[in-house]
């Protein structure tokens, strides 16, 4: 809800600002970890203002340690947090997201695991729900 306000109020910039400073980090500490959270939308993330230092994980029993195919659930995670931000999101905010998760350090192919989140969140919004 406070992405939305923020990103329907004119604050673009400040959300923006705030998910590559605060959200990205966060979630890249977990995957390093070797957690994920099966399915992480932003109404999974708690933050009082878009000055806060830090979140909250709602609905946290959906964390757990993958065995193997690890890359599957982070780009599952990724998608999540894309296909359920708010419709205005631009790509290149998507992207400034993607690279304050991946950091300074990362050694990979961006473009694979960008291709990859991209087609995951499509197939996500692309879902119906079951129970209406």
């Amino acid at each position: 809800a406070l992405l939305r306000a923020a990103l329907g109020g004119g604050q673009a910039p400040r959300a923006v600002a705030f998910a590559c400073r605060v959200v990205a980090p966060k979630v890249a500490q977990l995957h390093r970890a070797g957690l994920v959270f099966r399915d992480l939308y932003w109404n999974h993330l708690f933050a009082m203002d878009l000055d806060a230092a830090d979140i909250t994980f709602l609905d946290v029993e959906r964390v757990f340690r993958p065995w193997w195919r690890r890359h599957r659930w982070i780009v599952k995670d990724l998608a999540g947090l894309l296909s359920s931000a708010p419709p205005n999101v631009s790509r290149t905010m998507e992207l400034r997201f993607l690279r304050a998760y991946l950091g300074p350090g990362w050694r990979g192919d961006i473009r694979r695991l960008a291709r990859d989140v991209v087609r995951k969140a499509a197939r996500i919004r692309a879902h119906v729900p079951r129970y209406g």
